[in-house]
């Protein structure tokens, strides 16, 4: 990172963006004077079948957030903000690596008083650049997420809250929250068509555990989570069609459209609808119940 700098600690972007520990996992988050952020990125999942360095349901989600920060620090007013992405395009631009060190970049525009847009990318450690990512976001006030989602508010603090014997010598409770997004969801409930174009399967009802630091207060599945398990819904149904093969993301075009609250249940579908003899195409959707959640079309090559 440049000497010229200004990191930004986390407990300020908190404050700004809606969205904590540990969905938020991104370390040194600093800014430049040309409106650039940038981070270091860690990888929390591993896959079998995906080939590394970092899988790309992941790197979208971390991406992502760097995006939000990098329009909350576009924003003039510099209190909460809920950064909700609606529409993004991941491109993987490398074939593959053993780095295990990464960072990320964004930069990013208001273009309304309740819009915006952000260009993030994912950097190897002293190469070159593993995917980009392009979002469009709705920029909601507190005040109306607040009363858009008043029905999924929720105090969770006296529940996840450490016992008193847990306490440090400061008088500062340990740190006791647990990560759920170091493993992908635990789907159930597997469906495979006869002729193996279409798997389906269910997560839920949705615990508060699953959305970890994702709006705390207003717990809703997160929506990288769920691109993330649409992908991982592609990549099985790859391995039943092909048999045991290792595979990349090469391309998404996610669509966020509603948001998964707490004790619904999802049901994800993936149709695989063509491709080469290396790269296979997948149409993707989640839905909780007769409402959409979301939708991607992947494109998955054979490693």
């Amino acid at each position: 990172m440049s000497g010229t700098a200004r990191v930004i600690p986390n407990t300020d972007l908190f404050t700004r963006i809606g969205v904590r520990d540990p969905y938020f996992a991104l370390r040194t988050v600093a800014a430049f004077r040309e409106g650039t952020l940038e981070a270091e990125v860690p990888i929390q999942l591993a896959s079998e079948q995906e080939i590394g360095p970092i899988t790309a349901g992941e790197a979208a989600r971390h991406l992502g957030l760097l995006a939000s920060c990098a329009l909350a620090e576009a924003n003039r007013d510099r209190s909460l903000h809920y950064y909700l992405a609606r529409t993004a395009t991941l491109v993987r631009t490398a074939a593959s690596s053993t780095a295990t060190r990464l960072e990320g970049r964004a930069s990013g525009e208001l273009v309304g008083s309740d819009a915006g847009r952000a260009h993030a990318s994912l950097h190897l450690r002293g190469g070159g650049t593993l995917f980009e990512l392009d979002v469009e976001f709705s920029v909601l006030s507190a005040a109306r997420f607040h009363k858009l989602f008043e029905g999924a508010k929720r105090d969770l603090r006296k529940a996840s809250r450490p016992p008193v014997l847990e306490r440090r010598h400061s008088g500062e409770l340990k740190i006791m929250r647990s990560n759920p997004y170091g493993a992908p969801l635990e789907l159930s409930n597997m469906d495979l068509s006869p002729g193996a174009d279409l798997i389906e399967a269910t997560f839920g009802p949705i615990p508060p555990g699953a959305c970890s630091g994702h709006f705390p207060m207003y717990p809703v599945l997160p929506t990288g989570i769920v691109m993330s398990a649409l992908s991982q819904l592609c990549g099985e149904l790859l391995r039943r069609r092909k048999g045991d093969v290792k595979y990349l993301v090469r391309h998404a075009e996610a669509r966020a459209d509603n948001l998964a609250l707490v004790g619904e249940t999802v049901r994800f579908e993936a149709r695989y609808v063509g491709g080469s003899s290396k790269n296979y195409r997948f149409e993707c959707k989640a839905r909780s119940g007769s409402r959409p959640v979301g939708a991607v079309a992947l494109t998955l090559q054979l490693a």
